[in-house]
Order: C-alpha cells, then structure tokens, then sequence
C-alpha cells in the first residue's frame, strides 16, 4: 500500500503542467459549490433572527389551576439556564365598566394584572398617555375613545360572582396595537378583548384575587372537548436567551422544546407552556432550504464549467498518463495495481483540489459577510457544508478518472 501511495505522489509531480491544471479547475469548481453552501449558512443566523424579530412573546405559562403563585414562580424560573426575563401576570375578565358619573358602561372587558417592569420587559404596551400607578388603573385607547374616559377619570368595574364594585382612578392610556400575543395564547378562547385595563398585580392579589380564586369553574364545550375555565388565569410570560441558540432553526426549536418541557418538569401538573417561537423557527427553516437550493442552482453554471475544466485538463493528458500505465504492464504490473494507483492519485488530487477550493470558498464568504461569518457559532454548519463540498471534490475527481 505505501509503496503504491508513494508511486501515485511521484505520478502526480511527475506531470506538473495536468497536476496543476486539474487542480485549478477542482478548486474552482469546489470554491464555487462551497462558498454558495458557506454562504447560505453564514446567514442562517440572520434569517432566523429576522423570522424571530416580529415575535415578542417567546412563552406564554398558563397555571392549570388559579392555585399557583406567579410571582414566586416568576423568580424560581429565572434561575433556568436559557431563560432572560420572566414576567407574572393574572388576567379576569370583567362583567361591566363605566366612568363614574356616567350611566351607560361598556360591555364586559378583560383586566390585566402586571408589574412595572413589564412595561420594559417585552414592547407590548406603549402608555401614550399618563403613568402606571400601582394605586390605579390603565386603560386601551379603544375603551377611552368609546367612553371618552381621559387621565384623571374615575373608573367603576364588576366582577361576576364578586358583590363589591372596584372603583380605580384613571392614570394612563395604553396602545395596545401590538398586544395581540396576550390574547392568543389560551385554548378556551382564541379572541382579541377591545377593552382592556392594567392594573398592578400586588393590588390585584390584595383586592381581587381571594375572591375570584373561590368562583368555581365555568365548563365550556366545544364539539367532543370539554374545558374547565376558570375565573382567574395566571401567567408567567418568558424571553429566553436567543444569544444561546443555535443559528439552525430545527435546532433552535429543538433547544426551546426541551427548555419548555423542562419548564413543565418543574412544574408538574401546574403549568402548561405554549410555545410562540415553533413557527417561525419552521418558517426560517424553509426560507434557509430554498435559498441554499436556489443559491445552488443559480451557480451551478459555473460549477459545471469548472467541472468541465478538471475534466479537460484529464482528457489533456490523458495520452502521457496511459504511456506511463503501459510501462507499468510491461514491468509486470496488473490491473488491479493499475487501478489502486489511479485511485490513490485520484484521492491525492481530490484532496489537494478540495482544500485549495474550500479555502477559495472561505475567502469568498469572509469578503462578502465580513470574517463574523466565520463565527464559532456557524462552525457546525460549516463544517457539515465543507464535508459535502469535499465529497463533491472526491466524487468530481473519481468521475474524471474513470468515466470515458
């Protein structure tokens, strides 16, 4: 075996001019393939980054029963590895809501209870007008414009199966153009509220939440599924650390899969997650796939020709090599030998050409992305699209020397 590789070395050197000739047309052929498939990783990261942008709400946590404690459950979530930011919230809906003076109220609503750190945590509420006061309440610009209820008003609410009125000041109005993730969530329900309201949570858990915990729950039926509803559901709304998922989009989805069933684990029994990000990450995935097979495609063209160079420089030579081949036979060499040295000069080629043509397709990446495409982050993908790109260069070569 070595005396047959170092036979296909010498062969190789022995004919510089079609040594370097196939080499060139490998490495262009290589270089091209390679730099489309870098290419399309290296902007993997962006493509899902954008497809993840519009999602604001990574997970939403819906307690099985009003029992559980969100904002301890808040602060034990934290301590999650992949988990940035986690919010508690309890939302009821109201039965009627009014400003005090005026007779006619609106029809029933929903009340958001949150912190103050919601409002910075996730971009879903914008206050365009007024503050968040612990002491009092918010309200959307679609119940303020249909009752006419300004900062200062005073609000009146009922509760069903709760005898005392809550009376609240107004002290701001919420755009809630962007909340649609607050409503989306729940499998009772799949409806957007026109009125809403906010008011802190502590307040809530100190005036609202005994009483509403001990309503029982309302059975709704739809079709063959029966669904306890409960006055009160709590919330835990989660941002996970998208810094620490991988630029792959199905794995990406599968790292927030496992931190979701990692979440219910913790809770057992208490807590169902529903995941916002699965679609985009699958379309991200799709996007990703179609460019690479169009970026594919589009520079086949020159990867073709570049083939055809390797294989001209081939034919090129082809009379010198089969002299050589026939001196081999007349010192006794049989086909077989002949055959393992074609391959191993082959293989010998083949290697040098792919490694000249992934270095060609590095280069061409770093110049067109800048050397951050070269990331550590992008190094799984580029390795597995530099492994495909040098078995084209094996296949290429193998095809070169032994199809007529």
């Amino acid at each position: 075996m070595i005396s047959l590789l170092t036979y296909a070395l010498r062969l190789v050197w022995r004919i510089p001019g079609r040594t370097l000739t196939y080499l060139f047309g490998l490495a262009l052929a290589v270089g091209l393939f390679a730099s489309i498939l870098f290419f399309v990783d290296a902007s993997a990261r962006r493509m899902t980054t954008l497809a993840l942008a519009p999602v604001q709400l990574d997970m939403v946590g819906h307690a099985i029963t009003p029992d559980l404690n969100v904002i301890q459950s808040a602060q034990d979530l934290t301590t999650i590895e992949g988990i940035k930011a986690v919010e508690p919230v309890i939302s009821a809906d109201f039965a009627t809501a009014n400003k005090i003076g005026v007779a006619q109220g609106t029809p029933a609503g929903r009340m958001f209870a949150i912190t103050p750190t919601y409002l910075q945590t996730f971009e879903l509420l914008n206050i365009s007008q007024g503050t968040f006061d612990p002491k009092g309440v918010m309200i959307s610009e679609v119940m303020a414009i249909a009752q006419q209820i300004k900062v200062g008003d005073r609000l009146s609410m009922t509760f069903k199966g709760i005898d005392k009125t809550i009376e609240l000041p107004v002290t701001g109005v919420v755009d809630t153009s962007n909340a649609d993730p607050l409503f989306a969530a729940g499998e009772a329900e799949n409806a957007l509220v026109a009125n809403v309201v906010f008011v802190d949570i502590n307040w809530f858990k100190a005036n609202l939440y005994d009483g509403l915990k001990a309503l029982p729950p309302t059975t709704l039926t739809t079709g063959t599924t029966t669904t306890q509803v409960y006055a009160l559901d709590p919330q835990l709304h989660m941002r996970i650390d998208r810094d620490t998922l991988s630029p792959n989009p199905t794995q990406a989805n599968s790292q927030v899969i496992a931190l979701r069933r990692l979440i219910e684990r913790q809770f057992t029994g208490q807590l169902r997650v529903v995941d916002n990000l699965e679609t985009a990450f699958k379309s991200a995935g799709s996007d990703i796939l179609s460019a690479k097979i169009l970026l594919i495609f589009l520079g086949l063209p020159g990867v073709a020709l570049a083939a055809y160079l390797s294989k001209f420089a081939a034919e090129l030579f082809a009379e010198a090599q089969r002299r050589e081949f026939g001196l081999l036979r007349t010192r006794g060499a049989t086909p077989r030998q002949i055959m393992a040295i074609v391959a191993a000069t082959s293989i010998l080629l083949a290697i040098g050409g792919s490694i000249l043509g992934l270095i060609l397709g590095t280069a061409g990446v770093a110049l067109a992305l800048g050397t951050s495409a070269l990331s550590i982050a992008n190094l799984p993908q580029l390795a597995s699209s530099g492994l495909v790109a040098l078995g084209a260069g094996l296949l290429l070569t193998f095809a070169a020397a032994f199809i007529p």
